[in-house]
């Protein structure tokens, strides 16, 4: 079976269905509610004003982002029937859905249907993207404009030395989608530049078919062509990114230059030990990815960036893979290890501030999954070639190699971008060296807790519940938690232990300790690992004991 066709209507409606039937499940991550809502609804401000209303420029650091899935996500939020969580969590989950379909186009253009197939599967399968689908505003589209970008790039190098005008505005607006959600989208305009070099260097070397003369014709054509994928890029960029409106060369250079040696100084658990964001070992990156994706991706991942870097250089003459043609694949693999290997050799090089978990580089797991897609389908089809049967057994085996990761990770629901590996020791174990749920997205289970409580303290008092009002703590961002209360709940920063009557911790930092003589009510984790907890004012637990734990 050297096309698993089954794949191409079977992923596509399972995950689909899965969207459909889980995207409610999701609470609000810590940097949501500001940046997807406040944000959103702040540059949308600025633009119907025509600029006046300059919230969106002066807050924060909003500035240094543009907001172009923000605001999109915001306009449906005005036309949805769904409340504005849920309709932003499906949102950013066609978001997630989109990239799954254009690594599926990237792996399918250079490998053909089997390729792309395998390639969605991989991307599919990996916890961290998965779970941070429906809650990561920034890092999930960003990462879907930017494999969609590659793709146009593909298209764009198969024209070479003439690319039509189609395809050059094509691949400009969709970069500068990318540069209108993260400044690193400029990484296209770069790799496009070092993919027309390429290609000439591989005319020069084929010299014998005149294909330096054409390219020597054709070179302000091309030339003209690179400027307009740049200038169209730029221009869609600032359309949603009010500051850059204002200052279009400035902002964007300041975005640039901030995004390597970001200013977000703070603990992450590494390893068993406590490091900072601005000081981290050259490893963190190359480590976290090793224990988050699946055992069996691990390795496939990693034979496929060696099989890749191996293949496409140097370039040497001979057939590619089937169906591919020949000036198609090694540019394409170039492209696709360049676009893996680049951005975390250059945050290592250069120490750069990294987020939790490395979560802004997910942007590499679609060439990383293109990459696994192309090695496993010639390996496939390799095995076919020799005996019918392998050619069946071989897929198989790596789906029952998958299953086990795909129903631990499906366990941790819908915290799934929580996942450790066997590498990292498994869960729980894993979780004491590596953070788990940092995003705080557990919070609305938690909310449950405290309106459960809540009830039984306003039945116990015989007062009707919406009647009573109640002060509750939380370790985080308000926004998180008041977005899953009722009006009658006030939620107040954790410093204030005589206004609360309830806290909302997470695990992370040890915050579950904060209070120490406030009764805990109830925890919310899985697969033994406790990732938020609620506590009650004494005086409400003496009228509402805590219910024996479970088990």
């Amino acid at each position: 079976m050297t096309r698993p066709a089954w794949l191409r209507w079977l992923l596509p409606a399972l995950l689909g269905l899965l969207v459909l039937a889980t995207f409610r499940d999701y609470g609000y991550s810590w940097d949501e509610s500001w940046q997807n809502r406040w944000y959103g609804q702040a540059v949308l401000r600025f633009l119907a004003s025509l600029g006046a209303d300059r919230s969106a420029v002066t807050t924060n650091n909003f500035y240094l982002y543009g907001g172009t899935f923000d605001a999109a996500a915001e306009l449906l939020v005005g036309l949805s029937p769904l409340v504005p969580r849920d309709t932003r969590h499906l949102a950013n989950a066609l978001a997630g859905l989109a990239g799954i379909a254009g690594c599926w186009a990237l792996a399918g253009r250079l490998g053909g249907r089997a390729a792309g197939a395998w390639a969605a599967l991989f991307l599919a399968a990996c916890a961290p993207w998965y779970g941070h689908m429906f809650i990561n505003a920034k890092d999930i589209p960003f990462a879907a404009a930017t494999t969609w970008a590659l793709v146009l790039c593909l298209r764009w190098a198969g024209e070479f030395p003439r690319p039509r005008p189609g395809t050059t505005l094509a691949l400009g607006l969709v970069t500068g989608l990318a540069l209108g959600v993260r400044i690193g989208g400029a990484l296209i305009l770069l790799y496009l530049l070092l993919l027309a070099l390429l290609l000439a260097v591989r005319g020069a070397l084929q010299h014998r078919g005149g294909r330096m003369g054409d390219l020597t014709a054709h070179a302000p054509r091309l030339a003209a062509s690179l400027l307009a994928v740049g200038g169209v890029a730029w221009a869609a960029m600032l359309v949603c990114w009010p500051a850059a409106l204002l200052r279009p060369v400035a902002i964007p250079l300041e975005a640039l230059r901030a995004a390597s040696q970001f200013q977000w100084v703070g603990p992450l658990l590494w390893n068993g030990r406590e490091v900072w964001s601005n000081d981290l070992p050259w490893s963190y990156l190359p480590v976290l990815f090793a224990v988050q994706l699946p055992e069996v991706l691990v390795v496939l991942f990693a034979a496929s960036l060696g099989w890749g870097a191996l293949t496409c250089w140097p370039w040497r003459r001979g057939g590619p893979h089937p169906g591919a043609p020949a000036a198609a694949l090694r540019p394409g693999l170039a492209l696709l290890v360049l676009a893996t290997l680049f951005p975390v050799g250059w945050a290592v090089a250069m120490g750069s501030t990294l987020y939790d978990n490395g979560r802004h580089f997910l942007f590499v797991l679609p060439p990383l999954a293109c990459l696994a897609g192309l090695l496993w389908s010639r390996l496939v089809a390799a095995a076919a070639g020799r005996h019918a049967a392998l050619g069946l057994a071989l897929p198989l085996a790596l789906l029952g190699a998958l299953a086990p990761s795909t129903a631990r990770m499906a366990s941790l629901h819908p915290y799934e971008y929580a996942y450790l590996n066997a590498f990292a020791g498994g869960m729980p174990a894993g979780a004491r060296r590596f953070d788990t749920e940092y995003w705080i997205t557990s919070y609305r289970e938690a909310s449950r807790a405290v309106l459960d409580h809540a009830a039984a303290v306003a039945a116990a008092s015989g007062t009707p519940l919406a009647s009573l009002r109640f002060h509750v703590a939380v370790v985080g961002p308000q926004e998180v938690l008041a977005g899953e209360l009722p009006e009658n709940f006030t939620v107040v920063p954790a410093d204030q232990e005589s206004r609360a009557d309830y806290l909302v911790a997470t695990t992370r930092w040890r915050s579950d300790l904060w209070w120490p003589d406030w009764p805990e009510i109830a925890a919310v984790g899985r697969a033994g690992v406790r990732f938020a907890v609620v506590k009650a004012a004494p005086g409400l637990v003496r009228l509402v004991p805590p219910a024996p734990p479970r088990g």
